[in-house]
């Protein structure tokens, strides 16, 4: 029986991994990681929620049968995007791609991490997490959305605290 675990990010090891370091090695040192995790569970693959999505490339290009990916849209980089529905059309045809992710939090003690306590209160506005439940609620995510929609790609909606 195959056993996919739906949702895996980088493991969590912390490597003093300079930047002029080879970064083929981290992300071939990466997978040799997540492989040896996922034998050690029985997992026959996993869908990665990559925070880096250059490792989690190489590792869904080279070994599809073991990883896909669910590409991540934050708030501000649909903002960004000049022509959201080319964006979606071009993940639609990533083979490594299964999914987009859309995350929607807000500020409560219940989901608040140390790294969101931690954030000097005057750079605190750029990362307040209730921005992504008013822009969603004022329909601000619908290009997106559609888009999907259109080409038939799933998107995954982590909404803590307003499911």
């Amino acid at each position: 029986m195959r056993i996919i675990d739906s949702q895996q990010h980088e493991p969590s090891v912390w490597l003093n991994w300079d930047d002029t370091a080879d970064q083929a090695l981290r992300d071939k040192l990466l997978v040799e990681l997540e492989l040896a995790a996922m034998n050690a569970v029985g997992l026959s693959g996993v869908v990665l929620n990559p925070s880096h999505r250059r490792w989690a490339e190489m590792a869904a290009t080279t070994m599809p049968d073991r990883f896909a990916i669910v590409a991540n849209y934050s708030q501000t980089t649909l903002e960004k995007t000049a022509d959201i529905a080319a964006t979606v059309a071009a993940e639609r045809r990533n083979p490594t791609v299964v999914g987009l992710r859309i995350v929607l939090n807000s500020r409560s003690p219940r989901w608040e991490t140390p790294t969101q306590k931690a954030i000097p209160i005057g750079a605190q506005v750029a990362h307040d997490l209730t921005r992504g439940v008013a822009f969603f609620e004022a329909g601000g995510y619908e290009p997106f959305l559609t888009a999907c929609e259109h080409e038939g790609m799933p998107v995954f909606v982590f909404a803590p605290t307003r499911v």
